[in-house]
């Protein structure tokens, strides 16, 4: 899982549907082996979960100028732990940069964190081409 999550970085190196399909085999490759559900969450939550949480924070932040913010919009684009929703929109709102758009992403974010899954996987499956 954390292999193909790190692929790709600096461009798609699967398709949305090619990266559900690894996480779905990774997690069956691990119940056949008789890896328990805590650990197989607990797996996921740090071996893809957080790429997920760190894809949605850039993608929320594209084209966002942060001046003098530099510092605090790297701390929320950190790989070993992405910002919350509340704390990008928090940047955001004090870089005067918070858009309708940005807004439907934080919520698509937020849904995530909570659910596990994407609220609109269309948009999310295309949103290196936005």
């Amino acid at each position: 899982m954390t292999m193909a999550q790190r692929m790709g970085r600096w461009g798609p190196a699967f398709t949305a549907a090619e990266m559900e399909a690894i996480r779905q085999e990774s997690e069956d490759l691990m119940r056949e082996a008789g890896v328990d559900e805590a650990d197989i969450a607990s797996v996921k939550r740090r071996e893809w979960d957080r790429y997920v949480h760190l894809d949605y924070v850039f993608w929320i932040f594209k084209n966002v100028k942060t001046g003098d913010a530099r510092d605090d919009r790297d701390k929320v684009r950190n790989v070993q732990s992405p910002g919350t929703p509340d704390e990008v929109e928090a940047l955001l709102t004090k870089l005067g940069a918070m858009t309708e758009e940005r807004r439907e992403r934080l919520e698509m974010y937020r849904h995530y964190l909570v659910h596990g899954k994407h609220r609109d996987p269309e948009a999310w499956a295309t949103k290196d081409k936005q």
